[in-house]
């Protein structure tokens, strides 16, 4: 099971207790503390991950998006006929 903990400035997605990533608007803040994570728990957790494993996440996701109520539909942008 994939859970998040939050840091003062990232979430750490982890397996378990095993943090394996780095995620904030601060790009260079998530990659520099992204390379103090252990890079076994990562490896672990990569090999946990299958096809079958991430099709099927991907799949839930795609049902949960579309059982979400849609935005209100935007003007749409309309060219100009060339004169």
């Amino acid at each position: 099971m994939i859970c998040a903990s939050r840091t003062p400035h990232s979430t750490a997605w982890s397996a378990s207790s095993a943090p394996v990533a780095r995620l904030d608007e601060d790009l260079r803040r998530a990659c520099l503390e992204a390379l103090e994570l252990d890079r076994g728990d990562c490896r672990d957790f990569a090999l946990r991950m299958t096809w079958e494993q991430s099709a099927a996440m991907f799949l839930e996701h795609v049902t949960t998006a579309q059982k979400a109520p849609r935005p209100p539909r935007l003007a749409r942008w309309t060219r100009k006929a060339a004169v």
